[in-house]
C-alpha cells in the first residue's frame, strides 16, 4: 500500500510539471526560419521547444506586437491580411506556405527534418497534437509586405506574445493518479483502524 501512496505523489508530480513558465515570442521571430540551422532572415529565429511527440498541448497567449511604425498593435489572434496565402520567403526547404486570412498572430510550426510542415495559426488560446514522433516546435509569427508576398518584413516589429504551453494528461495518467490516491486513502484508513484498535487494546 505504502508502493500506491508513493505512486499516487510520482503521478501527481509528472501531472504538475506538464505546465511551464510562459515564455517569450518576440514579434521579430519569423515561423519561417525553423531550423537549427541558422537561416538569412530579417527577423530573428523563431523560439524552439522540445516537447512530446503524439501529446495534446494546451496554451494561451497575451502580448501585443506592432508591425510597421504607426500601425495598430496586434494580439496573438492576428490581423486580417490581404490574402490568404503567405509563402516560405526563405531558403528552409522543411517550412511550407501559410494557409490562413491572418498575419502577425503567434504561430507555430512542427519541424523533424524530414517532411514539410505549414505555419499554423494558434491565436490567443486553444489547443495542438505533436505528430508522432516528432519533438521540434517552433514558435514565431507570419509577416510579409502587405501581407500577400513572401516573409521577410520583420526588422520593424516591435512588441512580443507571453505564451504558456501546458501537456494535457492522457487518459491513463488519470486512471494512475486515481489509483493512487485511492491508495493514499486506504493506508489512511488502515492506520486508523489500528490505532484505535491498539488503544481499545
Amino acid at each position: 500500500m505504502r508502493f500506491l501512496g508513493t505512486l499516487a505523489a510520482l503521478v501527481f508530480l509528472a501531472a504538475s510539471s506538464a505546465s511551464a513558465a510562459p515564455v517569450i515570442v518576440d514579434g521579430k521571430m519569423d515561423i519561417f526560419a525553423a531550423n537549427p540551422n541558422p537561416i538569412a532572415t530579417s527577423g530573428i529565429a523563431p523560439l524552439h521547444l522540445t516537447l512530446v511527440g503524439g501529446m495534446t498541448y494546451t496554451f494561451s497567449a497575451t502580448g501585443l506586437i506592432s508591425c510597421c511604425s504607426g500601425n495598430a498593435p496586434t494580439g496573438p489572434n492576428g490581423q486580417s491580411a490581404s490574402a490568404g496565402v503567405i509563402t516560405n520567403g526563405t531558403s528552409n526547404p522543411w517550412v511550407g506556405p501559410y494557409f490562413d486570412q491572418f498575419a502577425l498572430g503567434l504561430t507555430g510550426v512542427f519541424y523533424d527534418g524530414s517532411h514539410v510542415y505549414s505555419p499554423f495559426l494558434m491565436g490567443a488560446s486553444g489547443q495542438f497534437t505533436m505528430p508522432v514522433g516528432v519533438t521540434d516546435f517552433y514558435l514565431g509569427t507570419v509577416d510579409a509586405a502587405a501581407a500577400n508576398s513572401p516573409s521577410g518584413s520583420y526588422g520593424d516589429n516591435t512588441g512580443a506574445f507571453s505564451v504558456t504551453i501546458a501537456a494535457v494528461p492522457e487518459p491513463s495518467t488519470w486512471a494512475m493518479l486515481l489509483l493512487g490516491f485511492c491508495g493514499v486513502g486506504f493506508v489512511t484508513y488502515r492506520r486508523r483502524n489500528q490505532s484505535s484498535a491498539l488503544k481499545a487494546a
